[in-house]
């Protein structure tokens, strides 16, 4: 999986996704009106990988 952030002409704000192995889109972002924020939130998204804790609908937490 990877990455991918750009700027978007239609709005001038900036965005990013996360591609699975088959160049899939697999997540994607609201939009940020810095380049700084983008790229802020990949990070914060790639250091909460190992800790985030994952729930279920219910507010069940499940091990993953």
């Amino acid at each position: 999986m990877y990455f991918q952030f750009w700027r978007s002409d239609a709005n001038n704000q900036w965005y990013w996704h996360i591609k699975g192995g088959n160049n899939e889109i697999v997540c994607s972002s609201e939009g940020y009106t810095e380049k700084s924020g983008v790229l802020n939130a990949i990070r914060l998204v790639k250091n909460s990988a190992d800790s985030a804790k994952v729930y279920d609908a219910q507010a069940n937490l499940v091990s993953v």
